[in-house]
């Protein structure tokens, strides 16, 4: 019996042979490069240039932890900004940069947009009335053009506007953010900020900003200069606040305070000398006569503790000056003791000079149609009813109280009887 061979398969034809060789040799190794190329050598090249053109730009210097890229888009992740002498000015999960063109390659592509993405910033004032980040934003000194001397005069003038840089679209977008604010008075904190900064040749613009701050709405507007000599100005809105969170971390904390709040303040410093502004405050349907400052008038006319007694309006008017908080107006009305007060708060230890008029009885004083328009002495006014003010002087946390005759028509009065007569200012 024979047995027959099966046929050997033909030989891999030559093209075949070429292709494998092809893909082997060449694709492979060019798909290779390409990825090690986007993945490693491109985010390298990125994050470095990126750190050190910022370093170039500002007083400080930027940190990244790693970064990707896309055709026209660069991703930063894990970004840190830091001051000259280290300290963390503000940090951010991401930040987008959409280039214009490929980002690696010849020439520097230029930054169509920025986007910051959950993005915490720190802002300090300083003792001179500038913020710390304002500094870390300024030009390094030796990149810093001299302002040229004018003949025949001491006075220089006013130096060049920052150089336009690729790296400043005219917008940046932040989403999600958190702005930290610490200055002598109080330290607000604003969350879930979504907010476009407009970029202008000396300065950064904010305009109607929506935030969270103490439990309430917030919205805020202004400008920071782009160099320690352009200052900065700020306008803060504030609703329905909760006093419990304004005292949180306070040395208030302790007290027994409750309310909602809405606000107001603009603070404006220019190139030069403190910061400067005015304000209002509505506290209503709340515990406020706990504060030391309320306390010390109880105590001194020695009437019983206000206890769980209820505000139910607490407004004041005041002004900003270089060294203190100027109390244009501060009243309280509850329906037992009302306060009527204005003065002023140091910043220095926080010194206070008050003047409060109290009104223990609901029932307004005999004449007061005539006093509220009189400029003689109370006492050729009043036959049933004594009033008294009381001055606090101390400091915010202790106060000392200490009463006097009212013997003239003073501002507080005025408005305590404006406001029996329906014209309290609000």
């Amino acid at each position: 019996m024979s047995t027959q061979k099966k046929p050997a398969p033909p030989p891999a034809s030559r093209p075949s042979r070429w292709r494998r060789k092809l893909v082997l040799f060449v694709v492979l190794p060019v798909a290779a490069f390409l990825a090690f190329f986007k993945w490693v050598v491109a985010p390298m090249v990125v994050r470095q240039g990126v750190m050190a053109a910022v370093a170039a730009r500002i007083c400080g210097r930027v940190e990244i932890r790693s970064a990707s890229i896309g055709f026209r888009e660069v991703e930063l992740r894990g970004v840190s900004l830091f001051d000259a002498t280290g300290r963390v000015a503000g940090t951010a999960d991401a930040v987008v940069l959409r280039t214009d063109r490929f980002p690696v390659g010849f020439g520097t592509p230029s930054i169509e947009s920025i986007l910051l993405i959950r993005p915490d910033i720190l802002m300090t004032l300083e003792p001179d009335g500038e913020f710390d980040l304002q500094r870390v934003l300024a030009a390094p000194p030796s990149t810093a053009a001299p302002a040229p001397e004018v003949s025949g005069s001491s006075n220089t003038a006013p130096p060049p506007p920052p150089p336009t840089s690729l790296f400043l679209p005219e917008k940046i977008a932040v989403e999600d953010g958190t702005l930290r604010l610490v200055t002598p008075l109080v330290s607000p904190t604003f969350s879930g900020l979504d907010a476009t900064l407009v970029v202008e040749a000396r300065r950064f613009t904010l305009e109607n900003a929506a935030a969270r701050t103490f439990g309430g709405r917030a919205s805020i507007s202004g400008w920071l200069g782009r160099g320690s000599e352009e200052g900065w100005s700020v306008k803060v809105n504030v609703a329905d606040a909760d006093v419990v969170e304004l005292v949180r971390g306070t040395k208030l904390e302790g007290h027994r305070l409750a309310g909602r709040l809405d606000g107001y303040l603009t603070l404006v410093r220019g190139s030069t000398g403190a910061a400067v502004g005015a304000g209002w405050l509505d506290a209503r349907d709340g515990r406020l006569l706990d504060l030391p400052v309320f306390l010390s008038v109880f105590n001194i006319l020695q009437l019983n503790s206000p206890g769980e007694s209820f505000v139910k309006t607490c407004r004041t008017d005041f002004h900003v000056l270089a060294d203190r908080l100027h109390v244009e107006r501060w009243y309280v009305i509850t329906d037992g003791i009302c306060l009527f007060g204005d003065g002023d708060i140091l910043f220095d230890g926080q010194r206070l000079d008050l003047d409060f008029v109290p009104r223990l009885s609901p029932e307004p004083p005999e004449g007061y149609e005539t006093l509220a328009e009189a400029e003689q002495p109370v006492a050729d006014f009043i036959r049933k009813n004594v009033l008294v003010s009381v001055d606090v002087t101390g400091t915010w946390m202790a106060p000392v109280a200490e009463t006097t005759p009212l013997r003239v028509i003073t501002k507080p009065l005025k408005d305590f009887f404006g406001l029996l007569k329906g014209k309290g200012s609000r």
